[in-house]
């Protein structure tokens, strides 16, 4: 190999990094002026976000949670009998506190149904926040272009503060938004065959920045919840049961570039350029070597 062909290599190289998409980072966070309340049981309200820079996606987050599929078996208001909630319904987004707001969720079932109250101290305090007593209860936050999540930032929490995050990764409507019947009617535990990925569970988040989505999914839809075994096992050191947190802030990348926006699909694993551009330049090194020793 000549030095000019090591030359050119290395600058191919880096003439190809220079196409790659730039990404940046970025920070979003909620006020309550962003969020529209929910009326009656068709509008279960919503929060915006600019990201900031203000070059970045916006977010929107609504609420969910696993409400439907209930039957009543008798009891007592305060201590009614019914088979165990399956399927995910809208729900009531609230924030709390003005700038930056804290982002938690009220279910369907902190009403009464059937004249039986079946999530029985749901919207009252700690459970007016992401909480997994009787019911799960998650937070879809929807970008307009997909985002490598990075980190996510509780406000309040009590008790436990355990939660779980997923991406989904499925094919999008050609507006960029999840198909209907992958989220609302189906169960928890099988939104994992349907387009979502675990991107981890998180123990004892509290108020910290916490470190989130070590395997680099990009995706323009995630869910954050309090801790969901998806109807697995619980991992060590995760309880089952009283996590209450809101969420304050999401901290993530994004790709500059325009083919981001595709509505084909809702996430990837990004392109491992950096990686490229080693590899090339330690080829170049090594065929300089071995022309000196020549």
């Amino acid at each position: 190999m000549s030095m000019n062909r090591i030359i050119v290599t290395a600058t191919a190289a880096l003439g190809f990094m220079a196409s790659l998409p730039a990404s940046a980072e970025v920070s979003w966070s909620f006020s309550s002026s962003s969020c529209s309340n929910g009326v009656g049981n068709n509008l279960y309200g919503s929060c915006s976000s600019t990201g900031n820079p203000t070059s970045a996606p916006d977010v929107t987050a609504r609420a969910y949670s696993n409400t439907g599929g209930n039957s009543w078996t008798g009891g007592s208001s305060t201590n009614p009998t019914y088979s165990s909630a399956q399927t995910i319904e809208a729900a009531y987004v609230g924030v709390y506190s003005a700038n930056p707001g804290e982002l938690g969720v009220t279910n369907y079932d902190a009403t009464s149904r059937n004249g039986q109250t079946v999530d029985t101290s749901e919207g009252s305090n700690p459970e007016h926040s992401l909480d997994n007593n009787q019911r799960y209860d998650s937070l879809l936050f929807s970008f307009t272009s997909a985002i490598q999540l990075t980190s996510v930032q509780m406000g309040w929490w009590s008790g436990d503060s355990d939660i779980t995050l997923l991406a989904y990764t499925g094919t999008l409507n050609a507006d960029g938004s999840i198909p209907s019947n992958k989220l609302v009617g189906l169960t928890y535990s099988s939104l994992l065959s349907n387009g979502w990925v675990l991107a981890g569970n998180y123990a004892n988040v509290q108020s910290n920045k916490t470190a989130v989505n070590s395997g680099g999914l990009s995706a323009q839809h995630w869910l954050v919840g309090a801790f969901n075994p998806l109807g697995g096992s619980v991992p060590n050191g995760f309880s089952q049961g009283d996590d209450n947190v809101k969420v304050k802030y999401l901290f993530g990348e994004y790709s500059t570039s325009s083919s981001s926006s595709s509505s084909s699909s809702g996430g990837t694993v990004p392109e491992p350029g950096s990686l490229l551009l080693v590899s090339l330049s330690i080829a170049a090194v090594a065929g300089l070597r071995k022309r000196r020793k020549a």
